[in-house]
């Protein structure tokens, strides 16, 4: 068994989110494998041969496993390459949430390819939502609506009115846990969107993971297809670049390359863009 912690998406020289990459384990059980994720601060992902002669990962927090993490991903690709364990500049990794096509380049660069963005009707009340984030309804876009969105894993997209607003929130975390229940969602995504252009984020997981994700692959790519279907980017045809920043709050500064291709005026496929570094563990 080889293992190793690597920071993913990492904007400086502390920032990033943290995963810990274990190979080789296609002897372990499902409960070894929480076992040892419950020891663990950061997520974990478990690395092992496929029926299919490729590699399946397995995502796993100190309580829960999940179908699919982006940045764990990432982390793992990072390290299979590093390890010549996968050739090439292009794999297909089986998850429990599908087959995901990964690419990486000479400058380490790993790019997970997504879906087109689906969402869901029935969302949170704005009360609702205030109360979780502890603000008042002044403090949300009115222009932009609220909306459960996936591009793999469901987030619930909220929009804010400024980046003051966003980095003071300190939610009230058994509201809103409750609610990712209620609703089916696996976290808050509050965003903004700068006069530059800039996008950004924080991430408050549901219940069982962790408080707050440094950097959350999956909900930078559900923001990038929301922003051009709400019409705050042109429906041009191709692709369309986002740079999300997160972590901020927490003294990790992260940043994701979030793309989303329009074809016929519809996003029609997502990718997220990021690298990998060795971390001390």
């Amino acid at each position: 068994m080889e293992q190793g912690i690597k920071r993913v998406f990492s904007k400086g020289e502390h920032g990033g989110n943290p995963c810990r990459v274990v190979l080789d384990t296609e002897q372990w059980t499902e409960l070894e494998k929480q076992t040892f994720a419950s020891h663990c601060d950061e997520d974990v992902v478990y690395v092992e041969r496929a029926e299919t002669g490729s590699y399946a990962f397995r995502f796993f927090t100190k309580k829960v496993e999940k179908a699919f993490c982006l940045h764990a991903t990432i982390a793992a690709t990072t390290s299979l390459v590093e390890h010549s364990r996968i050739a090439g500049e292009h794999a297909l990794i089986e998850t429990k949430a599908g087959a995901m096509a990964v690419t990486w380049n000479q400058n380490k660069e790993v790019q997970v390819e997504q879906n087109s963005l689906s969402t869901q009707e029935k969302v949170p009340t704005i009360q609702d939502i205030c109360e979780s984030l502890m603000i008042t309804k002044v403090d949300l876009r009115d222009d932009l609506p609220i909306q459960i969105g996936s591009t793999s894993r469901s987030k619930l997209i909220i929009p804010l009115k400024n980046n003051e607003v966003l980095q003071a929130l300190n939610p009230d975390f058994d509201r809103l846990w409750d609610l990712c229940e209620a609703y089916e969602t696996t976290g808050f995504y509050p965003f903004v969107i700068e006069s530059n252009g800039e996008v950004h984020a924080r991430q408050f997981p549901s219940r069982g993971m962790f408080k707050e994700d440094a950097a959350t692959g999956v909900a930078a790519s559900a923001l990038s297809a929301y922003l051009i279907d709400k019409g705050t980017e042109s429906c041009q045809e191709g692709w369309h670049l986002f740079q999300v920043h997160q972590g901020e709050a927490m003294g990790r500064p992260s940043v994701m390359k979030a793309e989303a291709y329009v074809h016929l005026g519809k996003v029609t496929k997502t990718r997220i863009t990021g690298s990998a570094v060795n971390s001390e563990q």
